[in-house]
């Protein structure tokens, strides 16, 4: 006779088959956890912002919000841009096409205005989407960065909130401009496909030249820092030739979709196909000549440095100099390994054969001592420094309208290495350091809000260093005492309390700028634009010529103006004389924008003969041709 195992009663679940139900749920409430979290972070970030999308459009806007409209109207971005220097230095055309790079942004502002009308509150929620779409790409790259991670999506979630909570990334954001909208994105999705497919083989290339070329129609200048930084990244693990070679072939093939589908446009709708390339062919000029020379002394590059310290704040660039310093030291450990490992086998060579001992065990370095992708933090993180440097030091003498618009572009990667440098140190949370850490936030929070703000983000000078650095490093202290004691480490304080001063420190410049009724970022604070242009409007006929500052010129109805930079053009690089008329055009009004005073005493002084002042309003002056003249 034999045994045999009666089944259990059909009403009497199996525990086995219980518990991994149980696990998962688990597993399903994690992703709805993680998506409501990524959520809720931006919207607070949209309610942040909202008080700002109405406003006025500042400086090189209008030539966007113009080119946009142009699109919306015509499908082609050619407008009545009021005699602005184009990129050949001529100053008597007042249509001119907006391909100042390619237009990718343009048609994306010209279908939002299509879709939803022209106005300068769905102008700036386009860019503020495309923020929000960035932060979803850095998202996803840090999570693939961190893919064998346990605790992978708190760190993309801290990377999001390092990125989105930053004056610069909400400031860039709301300015209709390409570098902080469309071109952070394709940066982003570059950055997140590459880690997800780098070891793809050549599909994986291939989907890479795809993006790239997409990344081209954006900007033809700053998705190359991708592909250098890709170079880094191979090398940096032993592989140039590798890296050389994705590079040159992700390269290559966005190049031969992009200049064809550019041709085939241009072919279609008439568009000028070299205009991109000379507007580069003069940036390059610039750099190579000014940009160059102006950085001659360490004086000069600590100036040059300053507006993107003051912008990102100096905490998360002091993360990512500690960082690079790190993943450095990892470097040359690894390389010194390779140095003993080759002169170790050299000297067993050299030996006679009678006294050849068997090799010692491999030196090559273990994961103990240089993380490997995952656990630690992982290579990954070298991709994100690589790059967030390369945007940085490129564009470190290049802003406009006195704001560092162009390094918005390192933003995400820095926020990115910040994180995944944030996962080496931290493997895993004390739970007195869950309570210490938001208190030293909240103290850091009063501390700005009460005493600094947005107060110093605009200081042409290194004034702004004691209030963000000197003070808190003073309230910092007892944290990071705490922190050693609390969890018996020092690194993981040095790398999360900077960041968290970093937050501390937005909350309240964000608040302050909302309520501010004037510009936050293109001539920080400029005032009287509109009170000026309402003047302006009394005086002017429908049909005559008038010199105005283009943001004034654009709200105007009559919209016969001169630009105010083309003015300046004609008297200090043509060197030439302003007689009262412009190509035949007579100008009776004069509307400038004076806040250097330098250059006010330029025109005051150039205009004196024919011109008399009528009013001063905020940074603005209204000047009308004297009687009899």
């Amino acid at each position: 006779m034999t045994l045999r195992t009666l089944p259990l009663p059909p009403a009497l679940p199996r525990p086995r088959l219980a518990g991994r139900g149980l696990a998962a749920e688990r597993r399903s409430a994690a992703p709805f956890v993680f998506a409501l979290s990524f959520a809720l972070i931006l919207a607070v970030v949209l309610a942040l912002v909202w008080p700002m999308l109405g406003r006025r459009y500042v400086y090189d806007e209008v030539s966007f919000a113009q080119m946009g409209q142009a699109i919306a109207e015509t499908g082609v971005p050619y407008a009545n841009v009021g005699f602005m220097i184009n990129h050949k230095g001529q100053i008597d055309q007042q249509y001119e096409y907006g391909l100042w790079h390619p237009p990718l942004y343009l048609y994306t502002l010209g279908l939002t205005f299509k879709l939803f009308g022209v106005s300068e509150t769905n102008a700036r929620l386009l860019g503020v989407a495309t923020m929000m779409l960035t932060a979803l790409f850095l998202l996803l790259a840090v999570r693939q960065a961190l893919r064998s991670h346990p605790n992978r999506d708190g760190f993309a979630l801290w990377a999001v909130l390092l990125y989105v909570f930053n004056p610069l990334t909400l400031q860039s954001a709301l300015l209709l401009d390409i570098d902080g909208t469309v071109l952070t994105v394709m940066l982003m999705l570059l950055v997140w496909l590459y880690l997800a497919l780098c070891d793809a083989g050549w599909w994986g290339r291939l989907v890479l030249g795809v993006v790239f070329a997409l990344a081209l129609w954006a900007k033809m200048t700053t998705p190359f820092f991708f592909l250098g930084a890709v170079v880094v990244y191979r090398t940096l693990q032993g592989k140039l030739d590798k890296g050389i070679a994705e590079a040159l072939t992700i390269g290559g093939v966005g190049a031969a979709l992009f200049l064809p589908s550019w041709w085939l446009t241009c072919f279609v709708t008439g568009m000028p196909f070299e205009m991109p390339f000379e507007v580069l062919g003069r940036e390059f000029e610039d750099a190579a000549g000014y940009g160059i020379r102006s950085l001659r002394t360490f004086e000069a590059i600590a100036w040059a440095a300053q507006p993107a310290l003051r912008w990102m704040g100096p905490f998360l660039v002091l993360v990512l100099a500690g960082a690079t310093v790190v993943r450095g030291v990892d470097h040359l450990r690894v390389f010194a390994a390779a140095l003993a490992g080759l002169a170790s086998r050299v000297q067993a060579r050299l030996r006679p054969a009678a006294f050849r001992r068997r090799p010692a065990p491999a030196l090559a370095m273990t994961a103990k001592n240089v993380p490997a992708d995952g656990i630690r933090g992982g290579q990954g993180v070298d991709l994100f420094i690589a790059l967030a440097w390369a945007c940085l030091i490129v564009y470190l003498v290049k802003t406009a309208g006195e704001f560092p618009k162009y390094h918005i572009a390192a933003m995400p990667p820095l926020a990115g290495a910040v994180a995944l440098f944030s996962a080496r140190v931290f493997r895993r949370f004390q739970p007195l350091e869950v309570l210490l850490h938001p208190l030293t936030v909240a103290v850091l929070v009063g501390y700005f809000f009460f005493e600094v703000r947005a107060e110093y983000i605009n200081v042409w000078s290194f004034d702004f260093l004691p209030p963000l650095l000197y003070a808190p490093t003073l309230l910092i202290l007892p944290a990071l005492a705490a922190g050693v004691i609390v969890a018996r480490r020092v690194g993981p304080q040095l790398v999360l309390l900077p960041a968290l001063a970093s937050l501390g420190w937005t909350l309240p410049v964000i608040y302050d700028q909302s309520r501010s009724p004037t510009s936050t970022n293109y001539f920080y604070g400029i005032s009287g634009g509109a009170e000026i242009g309402a003047l302006a409007a009394t005086m002017l006929q429908p049909d005559e010529f008038y010199v105005a500052w283009k943001d004034v010129a654009y709200y105007l109805p009559n919209k016969n103006y001169v630009d105010q930079d083309s003015l300046w053009h004609l008297l200090n690089v043509d060197k030439g004389r302003f007689t009262g008329e412009w190509f035949g055009r007579p100008i009776r009004v004069i509307i400038i924008f004076g806040r250097d005073p330098f250059l006010r005493e330029q025109f005051y002084a150039e205009f004196a003969p024919l011109y008399e002042v009528r009013e001063v309003i905020g940074d603005f002056a209204l000047l009308t041709r004297k009687p009899g003249l």
